[in-house]
């Protein structure tokens, strides 16, 4: 009898499967009806799966399933955003091609009922904020950073741009959701958003650009005729 060319699955790599199982069949029930009329047990029946297995990775059930399937939604678009920034690193459509990257993946009609319709109301706002700022907003807080860093503003102040360029982010993916044409919209969007960034960098290049030339020693600032200078 020949040994089989299969190895078995380790403990470690059943439970990870499990988990992804559970979260790929939640993702689709959460997205599909929405966070009040999913059940555990039509999860459980889509991943193939035991409601005991499903408690022994989310002990907290549905919110706690909910919340992971919110994470991983988060985690894909940042890495959606920062693969498109590598690839498109030191080109003109740099900009253009990173907030694309986020309009593709938010508009997205599950990662927008889950994460823009039910989220909030599930954690409440400041339990959803704490969330959701873990994620896309450092990206942005890192791309601001990069825009202004010579520019004389406190920390405070780039996080609250970065918070008003996410809010406006937010704000857009829910016009191009429900826009008569969803591509006519996410392009509007993409180009106002790359606008106020590339409005940041031009106004840092225009402060440099604007700012006095150094003295050299032994010349004045003063203009007009050196005093004891013959009219």
């Amino acid at each position: 009898m020949s040994l089989s060319r299969t190895a078995k699955r380790t403990q470690p790599q059943r439970a990870e499967a499990t988990i992804a199982a559970l979260l790929a069949a939640a993702r689709e029930q959460f997205g599909q009806e929405g966070y009040e009329a999913t059940t555990l047990d039509g999860v459980c029946a889509a991943a193939g799966l035991t409601k005991g297995a499903l408690y022994h990775h989310f002990a907290g059930g549905k919110l706690d399933l909910f919340e992971a399937v919110v994470r991983e939604l988060q985690e894909g678009l940042v890495a959606a955003m920062s693969k498109a920034s590598t690839e498109a690193r030191g080109t003109p459509r740099a900009l253009s091609a990173t907030i694309g990257a986020y309009f593709d993946t938010a508009v997205d009609a599950h990662f927008h009922r889950i994460t823009l319709q039910d989220a909030p109301a599930v954690f409440g706002l400041a339990r959803w904020r704490k969330i959701e700022h873990g994620y896309v907003l450092p990206f942005i807080r890192a791309g601001i950073e990069a825009l202004v860093e010579d520019r004389a503003m406190s920390a405070g102040a780039k996080d609250m741009l970065s918070a008003a360029i996410y809010g406006a982010c937010c704000e857009a993916t829910v016009m191009i959701a429900f826009a008569e044409d969803p591509n006519e919209a996410k392009a509007q969007a993409i180009e106002v958003v790359v606008a106020m960034l590339e409005g940041l960098a031009r106004d840092r290049r225009s402060e440099a650009v604007s700012a006095p030339a150094p003295l050299r020693s032994g010349t004045s600032a003063r203009t007009g005729p050196a005093p004891g200078a013959s009219g």
